[in-house]
């Protein structure tokens, strides 16, 4: 017999920023936004991982990739992370729904 276990418990929903690698030709600070998903019952206790892609139960949802960095509210960074953010929103809120249909 297999435990239904409900969303909302298994899975959380993250945001990870990084560094982006650019040519030497670009002048000025980038970065990237990806949106996690992590599950709690595969991913591994103790282990530390060199990448996000070498976790198991860590699956990247979206990614918003190589974005500039600048000094108002409307550079492409700030808009991804507010984006990314909404998205995250998005993702709890069905899978909090998935847990109260099941």
């Amino acid at each position: 017999m297999q435990t239904i276990i409900p969303a909302s418990d298994r899975y959380t929903f993250h945001v990870l920023t990084a560094s982006a690698s650019m040519p030497s030709s670009c002048k000025g600070t980038y970065k990237r936004v990806a949106v996690l998903r992590v599950d709690h019952h595969e991913r591994e206790v103790g282990y530390v991982p060199k990448t996000i892609r070498e976790m198991r139960g860590v699956e990247i949802v979206k990614t918003w990739e190589r974005l500039h960095v600048g000094k108002t509210e409307s550079c492409a960074y700030r808009v991804a992370l507010a984006e990314a953010e909404t998205y995250v929103a998005e993702c709890r809120r069905e899978a909090a729904k998935e847990a109260k249909a099941a």
